[in-house]
């Protein structure tokens, strides 16, 4: 191999070349990296060989100080190496796992890419401190394989508590990072952020050791919990903007204070091993051969560059492979574990996913792929009620398939055993703050059918579900599924700091974990979703309907109830900007519609005015913010109080939303848009003021609605024709 700096040689222009990288034992036990090289330019060609030897072990990583990177998941989709790299990032984590049960679809081509493009990657686990965690670190690796010399080191995401207090989740964090640090011979990166640290982990100081990727927005410098003395990563923001990527990313930046990240010295266990021949049998996959040839099911990829097998999921039966007989293990490449099972037909179900029929066919979710594979699905998510595939009948555990959703239970018996396993999500799950909860209104324990109509009701500051009754019960009347978003806790408990200023920055977290449930977990349908949120819950759901959206996955609705004030302000997650716009009701969900309680008719000059009107007024809900919906309406209330009591007209909103709903009333087809001010004022046609499409009179204590008042055409002076309905 030529010199590392005589590799380049010129010759004419000639078509594509294929490019490769290989490693290779060195002469004395290190490892060789040669790469093949291609550059073109308008006349030539240039290609060469270049070679570096790493140290046996894995070597260390090295960023600049203040290098960029970015992380993606899943929602970012395919993405463009490429172009990220070319657009000044250098280094990048993508999700690998979550739980044991969800491996990111991109998360293989993700890794493959990154590498053929000279990107540094990072690979993480994201984690449910109520899973065992020795089975999600053995997920995990299962998944990323063996780490290469320039990988950087394994990252877990602890952002959830999943309803255990701060000493559970710090013995499960440790028992991860062991596990994976045995693993892999690298010491794991903890990702978290530093109002969850402090407040769900008690602001634990055991894992100062370990490298800090620190999550904390719009700030100068990011604040550092738990006994940590600086941070290594830094997320800066979750709405950047990079080439070859499609909508918002993470931004991330490198320490200015750069470590290494040194092995730890995991063994290369294959220098004690003798390689025997092997017959790939149906059903087998890679890793299962290495669990059973060596037990260590993360080998596989060792087994495939020993058999110059380029892809690990294309092996086929029949098939003969060389695989390892390890001698510190007396392990033999014999079947242990069932793969000379039977396959057997089964019907998918409504609400199915592979990972789940994995599970209670075999035991273990994380051979979803080997399902996938046998029944040549390239896309394990895009599984369909009524589709036939073939799945393995366990004899070690005699499963019977049995699916529940929405109540319904339908049963297919896949070997003789006598006991069933039900799988099924079950409703309540206790997350952020240890108070938030999702469940089904009208029962906590009742399942959640993705499948059907569904609305989510999110109520506001210092309320509860019970607080807009009215509105779920009226909703659950006209045939919807009705789930409650119980946030009470971090609402209240963050009275005492500010009230709904402060309670605001539990908005983000809470939208990020409700977004999770409903899309990962429960697998709602986005287009049978309505989210009707009122106050700082309407600012909830539209955050939720944005987070689907970078998703692509657009739900159907958004109502909002007197969307709280101001919503140009609010510190949404707790990083204390007090600058950050809420989501635009029109780009969080595919039609949206507001009400919101009318403006005083006077001018606001001074404290005095301002103050009398707090009282007298629609001040709590921010009239401009609603008019960013496709269709808002002003509310005029009548009836009640001989005066205008801004926070009792505040909720009163709710009861005529669900007098909206009881009466099907419906939105007038000759209805033009824009001509109503936000104190309910109709204006001339070119007052640019004009920003609402009618005025709804309403009972203040009944909510019943006595009318609309709105514009259905245009004299031919300019001036509005009105017209009513609902009377």
């Amino acid at each position: 191999v030529t010199p590392e700096d005589e590799w380049q040689s010129t010759v004419g222009r000639k078509e594509e070349t294929d490019k490769f990288t290989h490693t290779i034992p060195g002469d004395k036990g290190g490892r060789y990296y040669v790469g093949f090289f291609h550059y073109e330019n308008d006349q030539d060609a240039y290609f060469g060989l270049n070679w570096k030897e790493l140290d046996d072990g894995g070597g260390s990583i090295e960023l600049n100080p203040g290098s960029k990177g970015i992380d993606v998941a899943n929602h970012q989709g395919n993405v463009n190496w490429q172009e990220v790299k070319n657009d000044g990032y250098s280094f990048a984590f993508v999700k690998a796992t979550e739980g044991t049960t969800f491996l990111d679809p991109y998360f293989h081509d993700n890794w493959e890419e990154m590498k053929d493009v000279g990107i540094s990657r990072g690979a993480y686990h994201y984690f449910h401190p109520n899973i065992d965690p020795v089975q999600q670190a053995n997920y995990f690796l299962n998944t990323i394989g063996t780490l290469e010399a320039n990988d950087l080191p394994p990252v877990l995401d602890v952002e959830v508590s999943n309803g255990i207090d701060a000493n559970g989740i710090v013995n499960s964090v440790r028992q991860w990072l062991d596990v994976v640090e045995e693993g892999t011979g690298r010491k794991p990166i903890i990702y978290t952020y530093p109002y969850f640290w402090e407040n769900s982990v008690g602001n634990s100081q055991e894992f100062a050791d370990y490298p800090l990727w620190i999550a904390h927005y719009d700030t100068e410098q990011p604040r550092v919990p738990g006994g940590w003395d600086d941070w290594t990563f830094w997320q800066k923001t979750s709405s950047g903007s990079v080439d070859g990527i499609a909508g918002n990313v993470d931004l991330n930046v490198f320490s200015d204070n750069p470590t290494d990240f040194p092995s730890t010295g995991g063994n290369d266990s294959s220098d004690n091993d003798q390689w025997e021949p092997y017959i790939v049998q149906s059903g087998d996959t890679l890793s299962d051969i290495a669990q059973r040839a060596t037990g260590d099911s993360s080998r596989y990829l060792e087994i495939a560059n020993y058999n110059d097998i380029d892809d690990p999921n294309s092996i086929y039966v029949g098939q003969e492979i060389l695989v390892p007989r390890n001698s510190s293990t007396g392990t033999t490449s014999e079947d242990t574990d069932g793969s000379n099972k039977q396959w057997e037909p089964y019907i998918v179900k409504s609400g199915d996913t592979l990972s789940d029929i994995a599970q209670r066919t075999t035991g273990d979710s994380s051979r979803y792929w080997e399902i996938a594979n046998y029944n040549g699905i390239d896309d394990p998510n895009s599984i369909y009620a009524g589709q036939e595939i073939q799945v393995p009948g366990n004899s070690s555990t005699g499963t019977t398939v049995e699916v529940t959703t929405g109540g319904n239970s339908e049963t297919s018996d896949c070997n003789s055993g006598e006991d069933s396993e039900v799988q099924t999500f079950k409703a309540v799950i206790q997350e952020y703050e240890d108070g938030v909860s999702l469940y089904r209104s009208e029962d906590r324990s009742a399942e959640i059918d993705p499948n059907l109509e569904t609305t989510l009701v999110i109520h506001g500051w210092n309320n509860n579900p019970e607080d807009l009754k009215s509105v779920s019960d009226a909703t659950r009347s006209l045939g919807d599924q009705v789930l409650a978003l119980d946030w009470r806790n971090p609402a209240e408990k963050l009275i005492i700091d500010g009230g709904p200023l402060s309670a605001a920055g539990a908005i983000a977290p809470v939208a990020k974990q409700a977004t999770k449930w409903l899309l990962d977990e429960i697998k709602i349908k986005p287009d049978k979703l309505t989210i009707v949120g009122h106050s700082l819950g309407a600012h909830v759901g539209a955050e939720i309907g944005r987070r689907f959206t970078e998703r692509g996955n657009q739900i159907k609705k958004l109502v909002a109830l007197d969307p709280a004030y101001p919503a140009t302000i609010y510190d949404i997650n707790s990083t204390q900007s007090w600058q950050q716009s809420v989501t635009r009701l029109d780009l969080a969900a595919t039609e949206s519609l507001a009400l919101v309680v009318q403006d005083s008719k006077e001018q606001i000059p001074n404290l005095d005015t301002f103050l009398k009107h707090a009282w007298n007024g629609g001040i709590a809900g921010d009239n401009d913010h609603a008019k960013t919906a496709h269709q808002s309406f002003v509310i005029d209330f009548t009836g009640g109080l001989p005066f205008k009591n801004n926070v009792d007209y505040h909720g009163a909103v709710a009861k005529v939303y669900a007098d909206f709903l009881n009466d099907e009333k419906q939105i007038p087809s000759d209805l033009q848009k824009d001509w109503y001010g936000n104190d309910g004022g109709l204006l001339w046609w070119s007052d640019t003021r004009k920003t609402h499409e009618g005025v709804i009179d309403a009972d203040y204590l009944s909510g019943e609605i006595n009318k609309l008042t709105y514009v259905n055409g245009r004299s031919w002076f300019g001036n509005a024709q009105e017209n009513t309905d609902w009377a």
